[in-house]
């Protein structure tokens, strides 16, 4: 199960149940959620598992950072 918040987390989205071993990625493309964020002109926050879900082109220079955050970064 996928879930979507805002930024207050106040949930916006929950996606289908599906079985146990459905990874959260397959999950995500079966439900078309990033057109679904497109359409609704947002965007996302996701581990690292996530990079490669958005259909922008092969191209495409996924915003990942493997970077613990600190403080600092987070304010």
């Amino acid at each position: 199960m996928i879930a979507l918040t805002d930024d207050k987390g106040r949930l916006m989205w929950v996606s289908a149940v599906r079985p146990g071993r459905t990874s959260e990625i397959t999950a995500c493309r079966h439900d078309r959620l990033t057109a679904h964020l497109r359409a609704a002109g947002l965007g996302a926050i996701a581990d690292l598992g996530f990079v490669g879900l958005a259909d922008s082109g092969p191209d495409a220079d996924p915003a990942a950072n493997s970077r613990r955050l600190s403080p600092d970064t987070c304010a």
